[in-house]
């Protein structure tokens, strides 16, 4: 042909793994002399006909800018961007409970014995009465506070890595006269 014909139709990111994506570019044009080059220094793809291609391994939010030309005019381009995505993994929230119980320290008090778990990696322990919450625990099991008898205890275990990512335990009392423990599980 004697006159420049191409135009970007599409250009859409795709993730290609947890920390990068590829630009799925769909061009039209008359020939089959098209280029495909982006404004981050890959490889050009050359030799190319109209049609949809994968193209580059970008970083996580790296703004993309893809430029098709056609080789056989001079300044023969059709550019279109940025595109970009994050393929991070959004984390999922499995803090879990597996029991907590009372556990008589004396006759008129008792703690909390909680065993939780997760994946994360950065946990804390906090009451509904205002005991002081513990922080930067891994999952394992944990005795915590001091209420006296007859006390109502919920204690809730956050993760701090996922925002709004708890279980909290349902009301919890002992009072430590006779029974000893009691258990929620």
């Amino acid at each position: 042909p004697d006159t420049c014909a191409v135009t970007i139709t599409d250009l859409v990111a795709e993730c290609a793994s947890d920390t990068s994506f590829r630009v799925l570019v769909t061009f039209t044009g008359i020939g089959n002399n098209f280029s495909i080059s982006d404004n981050v220094g890959s490889t050009p793809m050359t030799g190319l006909g109209p049609g949809t291609y994968a193209f580059g391994d970008y970083f996580n939010s790296t703004d993309v800018f893809i430029t098709v030309s056609d080789s056989s005019f001079a300044g023969c381009t059709s550019t279109l961007g940025p595109v970009t995505a994050d393929c991070t993994p959004v984390p999922v929230c499995d803090v879990a409970i597996d029991s907590a119980f009372t556990q008589c320290i004396i006759d008129s008090t008792f703690e909390v014995v909680i065993t939780f778990q997760g994946t994360g990696s950065l946990f804390q322990l906090f009451d509904n009465l205002g005991t002081p919450g513990v922080t930067n625990l891994a999952t394992g099991t944990y005795t915590y506070g001091t209420y006296p008898y007859g006390s109502q205890v919920q204690v809730t275990v956050l993760d701090f890595a996922i925002f709004n990512c708890f279980e909290t335990t349902p009301a919890l009392t002992n009072t430590c006269d006779t029974s000893g423990t009691g258990l929620f599980t």
